[in-house]
């Protein structure tokens, strides 16, 4: 039996050959005076990514025992509402819609909040540790990330400062960056494109990689930081 779901695995794999491991994020929230944040994530996984969730999903005995396992990943996450669509479509990508409410993602110090808007994107820890490699590194195929954060904010939120916008390749464009930020009426939106075109890197390119993804992480941890406007609020 072990045998036979290894094989059916090596099948499924065949059919993501030449594919990519891509990724679409979606955040649609609102941040309420409580500093709570309410609304939608959409995830759309193709390809690699898709086949991975199917895989990770496949272990659970319900959709319940999923979501519990995701709250308790996501600290301070409660999901009102979960669909998923295309899981037994595999040609298609895999579409988790999440209505949730997100606590302990904002922080205030006195009339300042800083928002992060990467919320579950961000990269904490950068993979790339050593000085310098001797071997190549393989991720296997070509990596995409796309994120379009929207974020609401209460009226009286005035923005101090914002995080500067990056745009970073490597020499030959194979792997490149991109973060942007704009708060208009309100409204926080921040744009991420992560892509690494090329599954195998060699050792002397070993050190640009190391390079982006630092700078990804150093970015990644800026938060855009409003001022509450009291005398707004009393009006």
């Amino acid at each position: 039996m072990q045998f036979l779901l290894c094989l059916a695995n090596i099948v499924d794999l065949g059919r993501y050959r030449d594919k990519h491991n891509k990724k679409t994020i979606y955040y649609k929230l609102a941040l309420d005076e409580s500093l709570t944040l309410k609304g939608n994530i959409d995830y759309t996984k193709f390809d690699y990514a898709g086949f991975y969730f199917r895989e990770y999903y496949q272990d659970f005995a319900s959709e319940e025992d999923y979501l519990e396992e995701f709250e308790e990943n996501h600290t301070g996450v409660m999901v009102k509402d979960f669909n998923l669509t295309n899981l037994d479509s595999i040609e298609k990508p895999i579409q988790e819609s999440y209505n949730l409410e997100i606590k302990n993602k904002v922080e205030k110090v006195n009339d300042l909040v800083f928002v992060n808007p990467f919320l579950f994107e961000q990269i904490e820890e950068n993979p790339f540790k050593m000085e310098e490699r001797k071997y190549p590194v393989d991720f296997a195929y070509n990596r995409n990330r796309y994120l379009i954060s929207q974020i609401s904010l209460p009226a009286n939120f005035v923005v101090e400062e914002i995080p500067a916008p990056i745009v970073m390749r490597l020499p030959d464009k194979s792997a490149s960056v991109r973060i942007q930020h704009q708060v208009s009426h309100n409204t926080l939106t921040t744009i991420y494109k992560f892509n690494i075109d090329k599954p195998v890197f060699m050792p002397d390119e070993y050190s640009f990689l190391k390079q982006l993804y630092a700078q990804i992480i150093k970015k990644q941890a800026e938060p855009v930081i409003f001022k509450i406007n009291t005398d707004a609020a009393s009006l």
